[in-house]
């Protein structure tokens, strides 16, 4: 009703996500998908009065508009102020790495183990707003100076201290900064046995929610042994330093140290949990033989008895859920942000669902929310450039590239995705600037193929457009199969009728395989739903059929949860009409 409000108060104007963000929530703001929940329920309701096509329109990029006309009531016939909150300032907290007093320097795991474990506290706890330890981390020394704090990582407070351990005892001292103001706001010590950790994490979040006059519900007490939090800090690191290897494999040994030190140990089993699903889907040859579907399964729901408010263990078995089985993975999703609505990489989970369904601006919103909370990570920053190029917001997507480029140009992905988005939106002038870059950095002699194929979407040489055209026939002969990055540069190189009669006689059974790999990429799916650039596969009626061959129509029209393409005016044709007609018709309808 607030935002209906707000939304009535100034018709025609476009109120972008901050602005509603700060009138309708202020500081006590849960979760930036609320802005996309609240929205799509007001359009549900509008929908009711099929008189008008759009109530609400969405501005790429700047926010949102009501549309109608608003008539004002006179002064005795108009409602009570609604309670909107106005003028607030949005608390941001960063929570640092405290610093290790230890006189054994191989401690640093031990303290930035405890930091970490003090964040979740505080976002399990309490409703702040907590940037990711992937950015706050990277702050250490003199670098940890309030104003920087507030520079770089927009944060509003910061909470910094210092770990020194001997034994089994401990000695947190923790400080609340003000970053605005630069003056300190709160400090404690804590001194205790390491058995009692969890409990100083409790009083430590408490304390800060007070100090920021928020909401803390304490979670259930509980000690935990020193050994099992000794193997589980370990066993952080490992995760910490190896994510995205196979070397992940290796933290799995703490983690099962951990929870047969302690068995009631929530986080040990959350993570245990999720590192075995990671194993066990992504780098199956590595996985140890214990390690199965009933083991992850087993962790999570062990971890969920402990502590349902974790969110961790919903990732878990998300994992285990085969990629085209869009049912299973919404509902594990909408439980983990529930629960968890401000862990970035719950989130981030989230908007890679909605952008491979079809929802790319609600993927825009929590890509964004992800940034937001992690703004040193280049993963949340890349796919939110990713997908705005898929919705077709190309400018603000080569933006956003371009200013990645500068910060990360040792990764590689960013340079291939500033190239793919230049070429499938046309703007050759930037590919070859890109590529003048790219050479500044060393050798490219790797990317040489996906550089052939980008140029080439440019010449559409026939003989290039051929010889791709039989390599992809080949493929799917032995393979039975093709990657839906290959269909989209076949479609992108012109050759739409070819790409049309690949899809038709490939199959996607793969990807409804609970032991397969994801079909492709980061941004797997959500690829076919490109909305900028000259060739549009979703312009296509034969669309429809493809998106019914992945399994899609068939979820959409079981969840009644529609893509953003179904309200498409630019269509030809009508695609919900379409998709509808598809289902009813087809002999199978996948998950």
């Amino acid at each position: 009703m607030d935002l209906l409000c707000l939304f009535i108060q100034q018709p025609q104007q476009v109120l972008s996500r901050d602005e509603i963000v700060r009138q309708v929530w202020g500081e006590h703001y849960p979760s930036d998908e609320g802005v996309t929940r609240n929205i799509s329920a007001l359009r549900k309701i509008f929908r009711k009065d099929e008189t008008t096509e759009k109530y609400i329109e969405t501005i790429p990029t700047r926010g949102y508009r009501l549309l109608v006309e608003v008539e004002t009531a006179t002064p005795e016939a108009q409602s009570p102020q609604t309670p909107l909150a106005r003028n607030r300032r949005i608390t941001k907290l960063a929570v640092l790495a405290f610093e290790n007093l230890s006189n054994d320097q191989d401690m640093a795991y031990f303290s930035d183990g405890i930091s970490d474990e003090i964040l979740q506290t505080v976002v399990t706890t309490t409703q702040l707003r907590v940037i990711a330890r992937a950015s706050s981390f990277q702050f250490r020394g003199d670098a940890k100076a309030a104003a920087n704090i507030a520079t770089q990582l927009g944060a509003t407070h910061a909470l910094d201290g210092s770990v020194r351990r001997q034994g089994n005892t401990v000695r947190i001292h923790a400080n609340l900064i003000d970053c605005i103001n630069e003056e300190v706001i709160w400090s404690q010590r804590y001194d205790g046995d390491l058995q009692d950790i969890l409990g100083v994490q409790d009083q430590i979040a408490g304390s800060v929610a007070k100090a920021l006059n928020t909401t803390f519900v304490p979670t259930r007490h509980q000690t935990v042994d020193p050994r099992a939090l000794d193997f589980f800090l370990k066993g952080r690191a490992q995760l910490d330093e190896e994510w995205g290897s196979p070397n992940i494999v290796e933290a799995l040994p703490h983690y099962e140290a951990a929870v047969q030190a302690d068995p009631s140990f929530a986080r040990a089993w959350a993570l245990l949990a999720q590192t075995r699903a990671y194993v066990l889907r992504g780098y199956p040859k590595h996985c140890p033989a214990e390690v199965n579907r009933a083991s992850v399964i087993e962790a999570a729901a062990t971890a969920l008895r402990l502590d349902e408010k974790c969110g961790i263990p919903y990732l878990a078995l998300n994992g285990l859920a085969a990629w085209g089985d869009y049912r299973e993975r919404a509902d594990n999703l909408e439980r983990a942000l529930r629960v968890a609505p401000n862990d970035p990489e719950v989130i981030m989970a989230a908007a890679n669902l909605s952008a491979r369904l079809g929802r790319l601006d609600e993927s825009i919103s929590l890509a964004e929310q992800a940034v937001e909370l992690d703004p040193h990570f280049p993963v949340a920053s890349f796919y939110l450039s990713a997908v705005e190029d898929i919705r077709g917001g190309y400018e603000r997507s080569k933006s956003i590239s371009d200013d990645l480029l500068k910060r990360f140009p040792q990764v590689d992905y960013m340079w291939t995705g500033a190239l793919m988005g230049a070429a499938a939106n046309a703007d050759w002038t930037r590919l070859e600037l890109i590529i003048t870059e790219l050479e500044k950095y060393g050798p490219i002699e790797k990317m040489q193929v996906p550089l052939i194929v980008f140029r080439a979407m440019k010449d559409r040489d026939p003989k290039f457009v051929d010889y791709y055209v039989k390599q992809a026939r080949e493929v799917l002969a032995a393979k039975d199969r093709l990657d839906l990055r290959v269909i989209s540069v076949m479609y992108h190189l012109g050759a739409w009728d070819e790409a049309f009669d690949l899809i038709e006689h490939s199959s996607f059974a793969h990807i409804f395989d609970p032991a397969a790999r994801p079909p492709a990429g980061w941004v797997n799916e959500s690829i076919i739903f490109h909305a900028g650039g000259p060739c549009q596969m979703i312009q296509d009626p034969r669309f429809v059929g493809y998106c019914e061959k992945l399994g899609l129509t068939g979820y959409w029209v079981s969840s009644d949860h529609w893509p953003d393409v179904a309200a498409n005016p630019t269509l030809s044709y009508d695609f919900k009409a379409l998709a509808l007609d598809s289902v009813e018709n087809s002999p199978q309808i996948h998950p």
